[in-house]
């Protein structure tokens, strides 16, 4: 049984499965020119995922270029697309904002010969990871059966990214939500005082972890 003193907490945010976003990404890329990256607003150091399906649908060579200022086009990465779709993906780690494309060199596949495919080129920028926390209401009365509601906002939004929350109690973990959105809701505690509560999403494929400030509530015992 946990004492007296210890505040009632539960978790109010809907979780969600982090890997949906790159099957809608992939859909949007199919038999065309676009090239689809998952996510599309990464943070320095994030591992985002590029997908794009050729219109040729055989095994061959894809390089992803990326845009430079003075000397064009060059080499980042390469792969190969898949034989019988032509679907093509591979996974990076970024550290800047720069505008990429596919290429397909020419290729002779079983005797045909194939043309070469540029695709569209398509600017991905690396953005700088926020994070927000807001409790309603502020203040608590012992021995009444009120709720304060606690809810951490985190940009870019990762839906399904693990939530950490630092409470009196110990770590309490809860999921962003399609929003970027999570919630607690804190219970009254037994004993008087002021406490604060922050949030911090984990570090998650290469991005490092990021909290909210802290946020403080009153827990008191005379009431008006």
């Amino acid at each position: 049984m946990r004492p007296a003193r210890a505040l009632i907490a539960a978790l109010i945010a809907a979780t969600a499965t982090a890997g949906v976003g790159l099957t809608h990404e992939a859909a949007h890329a199919a038999g065309s020119k676009s090239l689809s990256v998952y996510p599309p607003d990464p943070v320095k150091n994030e591992k985002v995922t590029f997908v794009g399906q050729l219109t040729t649908p055989v095994e061959r060579r894809v390089v992803l270029q990326y845009k430079t200022k003075n000397y064009g086009w060059k080499y980042f990465a390469e792969t190969d697309s898949a034989n019988g779709s032509g679907y093509f993906s591979l996974s990076r780690t970024i550290t800047r904002s720069r505008t990429y494309r596919y290429y397909a060199p020419k290729a002779t596949v079983d005797g045909t010969k194939l043309a070469s495919i540029t695709g569209y080129s398509r600017r991905m920028n690396v953005v700088a990871a926020q994070a927000s926390i807001s409790l309603t209401p502020a203040r608590q009365c012992l021995g009444q059966n009120k709720q304060i509601i606690v809810i951490a906002t985190f940009s870019p939004i990762r839906e399904g990214r693990t939530v950490s929350f630092s409470t009196q109690v110990g770590p309490i973990l809860g999921q962003q939500d399609h929003r970027g959105k999570v919630g607690l809701a804190v219970g009254p505690g037994g004993e008087a005082g002021t406490f604060s509560i922050k949030a911090t999403a984990t570090a998650l494929n290469g991005a490092p972890a990021k909290s909210t400030p802290s946020a403080s509530y009153a827990v008191v015992d005379n009431c008006p």
